[in-house]
């Protein structure tokens, strides 16, 4: 389902009870870039990695999807200089905050002047949730947090 599938879905109550979600997006979002502005990386990748909740057992696509939509809305409405790593940032905090482990995945890459470039990704499950559209010829040189065991997707069943 793409974002705007999953923004159309239902009437304007779909709509009204998504504004928190929208809200805890823009807030987090707004951390994040401050604190990839404000904090040595080390701290920050400290940050990243902090011990969260107890991963849940099972979890919903519709719920990783939710995020993914929350922070893309975001980004477009109100906060277009959240670039690829805060975006990343905020998707795992809200993530983490639902008991779904993520991590954080930085990539280098080259573009085709040969200059040098980073992506900062968000996965979950083996899945990409941000940064798919712009991660193609960067290689994975890092996660954060290391080692998480990666929770267990159950796909939806479609009617």
């Amino acid at each position: 389902m793409t974002n705007e599938e999953f923004a159309n879905r239902g009437g304007i109550r779909s709509k009204v009870a998504r504004l928190p979600l929208l809200l805890e997006a823009f807030c987090y979002l707004v951390l994040a870039r401050a604190a990839v502005s404000l904090l040595p990386f080390g701290r920050l990748l400290r940050w990243i990695g902090a011990p969260s909740e107890p991963a849940v057992e099972e979890v919903t696509i519709e719920t990783i999807q939710s995020v993914r939509w929350a922070v893309a809305v975001a980004v477009r409405r109100v906060a277009p200089w959240a670039v690829c790593l805060p975006q990343a940032i905020a998707g795992h905090w809200m993530l983490r905050r639902r008991g779904i482990a993520s991590v954080v995945c930085f990539g280098v890459g080259r573009d085709p002047a040969a200059k040098l470039g980073a992506h900062a990704w968000l996965r979950t499950a083996d899945r990409v949730v941000l940064g798919e559209r712009t991660m193609t010829g960067f290689a994975p040189i890092a996660e954060f947090p290391t080692g998480l065991p990666m929770t267990s997707v159950a796909e939806e069943e479609q009617s």
